[in-house]
């Protein structure tokens, strides 16, 4: 089994953690151009392989994997609408533009197929033409599949919700080694924290519901 607290002098490489799906993960984690936020990521995702959550042995295996990456990006999203007032909580959205298309992409021959295997509704009258809002109704839909799985192995696996919300609030800086040490998760709690994250904290406590 992975262990999520390995490298912890130089932290997960998100170029080794996602392999092909790095560039996804560029598009997606872009709100702290400046900060530390594809790193958090590699190391969330580091954990959820630490519970097999991220293994792709058929296409449609993959398929799953990038669904829990976007959920991961929800979680992510929702965390900084509360906390820092970036963005309006449960208006995360994935753009199809940059998730759907060809490997290492969501294809949307596969995303229909994973639509109808777990019967995400679609409007019937658009049927399986993929235009933009179909398209990202399905994505959507197929996000809230994985995300309570997701969200659940985090609160579980990374350091309990005190750790897990020190890991989220230090992404706005630059150069953060992951998984934070001790003394880094202590100066981020016991820090100044605002009306925003007080409620992103009661949030992460209430389980990270995706509204």
């Amino acid at each position: 089994m992975t262990d999520p607290w390995a490298d912890a002098l130089d932290g997960p490489d998100p170029d080794e953690e996602f392999g092909d799906l790095v560039e996804v993960v560029r598009s997606v984690f872009d709100l702290h151009r400046d900060g530390s936020e594809v790193e958090w990521a590699a190391w969330a995702w580091r954990v959820l392989a630490g519970s097999r959550l991220t293994v792709a042995g058929t296409e449609i295996e993959r398929g799953v994997t990038v669904l829990r990456l976007l959920a991961l990006n929800a979680f992510y999203r929702e965390f900084c609408a509360r906390a820092f007032e970036e963005g309006e909580p449960g208006e995360w959205a994935a753009d199809p533009d940059r998730v759907v298309g060809d490997y290492p992409r969501l294809h949307p021959v596969l995303l229909g197929v994973l639509a109808e295997r777990r019967g995400v509704d679609l409007d019937e009258t658009l049927g399986l033409d993929f235009d933009h809002a179909v398209t990202a109704a399905a994505v959507d839909g197929l996000v809230r599949t994985e995300y309570r799985t997701v969200v659940g192995a985090l609160r579980a696996d990374a350091g309990g919700p005190a750790g897990l919300f020190a890991s989220l609030v230090a992404t706005r800086e630059p150069d953060v080694r992951y998984p934070l040490d001790d003394a880094a998760a202590a100066a981020v709690l016991g820090g100044e924290l605002t009306f925003g994250m007080n409620a992103a904290w009661q949030w992460l406590g209430k389980g990270a519901p995706l509204v």
